[in-house]
Order: C-alpha cells, then structure tokens, then sequence
C-alpha cells in the first residue's frame, strides 16, 4: 500500500471528523453531541472496522510524537492529537510564527511528521 504525502494529508483531516454510528446513538440524549454525528448508512461493515483500525493507528502514531511535533499538527490541520477533534487551522504562516519556526522549517518538519504517520498507517 503506498500513500502519497497528499492522501495521509488528507486522510488525517477527514479521520479527524469520522464518528461512528453507534456513538451517536448511543450519546444522542446529550445536549453536545457535536463529536457524535452518524456516519453515513452507505458504510460497509468492513470500511467500518478499516476506519477504525486506521483511526486507532493514527491516535497510537501521533501519541509517539514530541510535544513541538503535536502542536505543529494540531495548529496546522486543526487537529486535536489526543482525541481527533477538530481545532481551528492555521496557515503554515501562522503556524510556523506561533512555534517559533521558519515557514521553511515547519514545512520540513511536516514532511518528515507525514512520512512517519505513512508509514505507521501502512504497518
């Protein structure tokens, strides 16, 4: 299986904002549900489980990181690395002057971070 940087990209962003099914039952009393919406019915039971599996890769690959690396994720996708919830993302601009970084530096070193995620999805 070989990912290209584009698709882990993506998919760490839309892994971001996949709920499952019976979550959202199971919570749907709660006033603040909003980390518990349905996943769409056209769901196989397999692309299910795969999603799962591959969310619980991502939570495990991203627990490995270091603290700067975390927050460089969570500032620049507007992911939360302990949950998958979703944050407000922020141009690498932005992202590299809250950390302290050059754009050039962050932009290296979120390679490098997707290249790892890559491979921690693939294994």
């Amino acid at each position: 299986m070989s990912l290209s940087e584009k698709s882990v990209k993506t998919y760490v962003t839309a892994i971001a904002t996949f709920k499952t099914k019976y979550n959202a039952a199971f919570y749907a009393d709660d006033e603040d549900d909003e980390f518990y919406s349905p996943v769409p019915d056209n769901y196989t039971t397999e692309e299910l489980f795969f999603r799962l599996q591959q969310r619980g890769k991502l939570i495990a690959a991203l627990a490995k990181l270091k603290k700067t690396e975390k927050k460089l994720i969570e500032y620049r996708f507007g992911i939360c690395p302990k949950c998958l919830g979703n944050k407000q993302k922020n141009t690498l601009s932005e992202t590299s002057m809250a950390l302290g970084l050059t754009e050039s530096g962050a932009e290296k070193k979120l390679k490098a971070i997707l290249k790892r995620l890559r491979k921690a999805l693939i294994e």
